[in-house]
């Protein structure tokens, strides 16, 4: 991969992530170039577009629990929610951000930090262990990598503490990471396209904090990009996209041990439909390896929810783009959770606003459906706590005509819910 195609495929990624990511008023971009359109941008009124909004928190019955005045969600960690706030509302620009740390069930809200110049934030990623969340924060440049940072932020929810663990210079804000025993492992792709790891001992309490990871091409793990690391108790998991010089692209999801030995590569071509060159280059927003099954899911259109064999792969439940992962930061439950999303206009009524419960040692799955007092609600995503706590977000966005809806969160539990087998 050249250095100039490189550069232009994180312009338009980080630019559409960064709109995206503000709001449904961010203005239309091309996804080829990130250029705003121009004649939208006549009307584009930076004053109105970024502001908090208040969102109200409610249980199972529609009675409000709290309210919350947030920027955005991040994840759930325990009973505790970690969200962002701009310091003034409405502003012209959203690259200033307060992270704060509200506990639903005993109430009481932290301000733990402010992050100057914010361009993008890995919430999927974020990882808990114990009263420690790791979540993966850039800021800097967009494109100009000498300009760019990307931290690992390590926030102890029980101190309301947040503090810079890992520091990598000039890493792009989809670098992956995760937790392996006492290590934090980051996989770093290089302008050269090649990958590197960053891993950092948890243990260490000797160990100067921040970690600074100073770019360095001449230091690589692997050949090909990393798309996305996971881990479990024994093994940590790669997709790695690799290439030829006639730019046939090929995806692997590749095994090894805690000491880094490759113990299996498997390739994923099965997983696209028609073996879509397009696709297996796109970065990876969820994936994660079970017993019985393998989740993959990528930013584009593929996702896949069921079990690869060889050169065939079984789905356990169809799986578009619309369905989606309830990310549970800690790993404290002994299952995974599903959803579809954004339903707002299904054909078949009875796939709005369903959950898919699967267990990860028979692969067998169970159903379920929440039904909000105003029906138009439609699923938008979900985060799981600890002790089945579930935190629901839902809206409405009319496909002709008519109003939207105020998004809504929901803390319900798992109890809450009535499944039954598929």
């Amino acid at each position: 991969m050249n250095t100039k195609r490189f550069s232009l495929l994180l312009s338009a990624l980080f630019c559409t992530a960064l709109l995206c990511s503000c709001g449904e008023s961010a203005a239309p971009v091309d996804d080829m170039t990130g250029e705003v359109n121009e004649e939208y941008s006549a009307e584009y009124d930076d004053s109105v577009l970024f502001q908090n909004k208040s969102i109200p928190i409610c249980d199972v019955n529609d009675q409000e629990l709290c309210k919350i005045d947030a920027f955005g969600i991040s994840t759930l960690a325990g009973t505790k929610l970690l969200y962002t706030k701009l310091p003034k509302s409405p502003c012209e620009k959203s690259d200033t951000l307060e992270y704060h740390l509200y506990d639903i069930e005993n109430g009481g809200d932290q301000k733990l930090e402010t992050v100057e110049n914010w361009i993008y934030e890995e919430n999927y990623e974020a990882k808990a262990v114990g009263s420690h969340l790791y979540i993966s924060v850039s800021s800097g440049d967009y494109i100009e990598r000498d300009s760019r940072l990307q931290t690992i932020y390590d926030i102890d929810t029980e101190k309301g503490t947040m503090s810079p663990l890992l520091e990598v210079k000039g890493g792009i804000p989809y670098n992956t990471f995760t937790i392996a025993g006492d290590e934090l492992i980051l996989a770093e792709l290089l302008e050269t396209g090649q990958s590197d790891l960053v891993r950092v001992n948890l243990a260490d309490t000797k160990q100067k904090r921040p970690v600074v990871h100073e770019y360095d091409e001449s230091k690589t793990f692997c050949k090909g990009s990393i798309r996305h690391i996971d881990s479990d108790a024994s093994h940590i998991y790669t997709v790695r996209l690799d290439w030829t010089e006639d730019e046939v692209y090929s995806l692997y999801k590749e095994t090894y041990d805690y000491d880094l030995n490759l113990l299996e590569s498997v390739d994923l071509d099965p997983v696209f439909t028609g073996g879509d060159n397009t696709e297996k280059q796109q970065w990876v927003a969820g994936f994660f390896v079970r017993d019985a099954y393998m989740f993959y899911q990528n930013f584009s259109v593929t996702t896949f929810f069921g079990k690869l064999d060889g050169k065939k792969a079984d789905a356990l439940v169809p799986a578009d783009d619309l369905f989606a992962y309830a990310p549970n930061a800690d790993g404290s439950e002994d299952d995974d959770l599903f959803l579809r999303i954004f339903g707002d206009e299904y054909e078949d009524d009875s796939l709005r606003n369903r959950f898919y419960l699967a267990d990860p040692k028979t692969g067998k799955v169970q159903t379920a459906s929440f039904r909000p007092k105003e029906k138009r609600y439609a699923f938008r995503s979900a985060l799981r706590g600890s002790n089945g706590n579930l935190l629901l977000t839902v809206g409405y966005m009319p496909e002709e005509e008519g109003e939207a809806l105020p998004d809504r969160v929901y803390y319900i539990n798992m109890k809450d819910l009535d499944f039954k087998p598929l």
